[in-house]
């Protein structure tokens, strides 16, 4: 189970439900029948909570076609790597 502790300081009710998902899953981690209580100075709960705002930005920007793929060229620096061709797919995601 995770918790966390509303107050002034939580931020909005987005960030509040990411944070007590964060939670959750690191809680889940540590085995069955643990619970995490969520404290701003807890480093990895945060770092998954950030992790699962960008998981559910890309996915609503895939959701709502806000994606573009971009081809990049690589030339390489060296002669011998000149002959070679190598591309780099890039994806972008287009704010609102």
């Amino acid at each position: 189970m995770g918790a966390v502790k509303i107050s002034k300081d939580t931020g909005d009710i987005e960030t509040l439900l990411s944070i007590a998902d964060a939670a959750c899953y690191f809680a889940k981690g540590n085995g069955g029948g643990s619970v995490l209580i969520y404290r701003f100075t807890d480093e990895n709960v945060v770092q998954l909570g950030d992790e699962t705002r960008w998981a559910r930005a890309i996915s609503q920007a895939l959701e709502n076609d806000r994606v573009e793929l971009h081809c990049q060229h690589i030339l390489g620096v060296s002669s011998e790597n000149r002959n070679h061709t190598h591309y780099e797919i890039l994806m972008r995601m287009r704010d609102h």
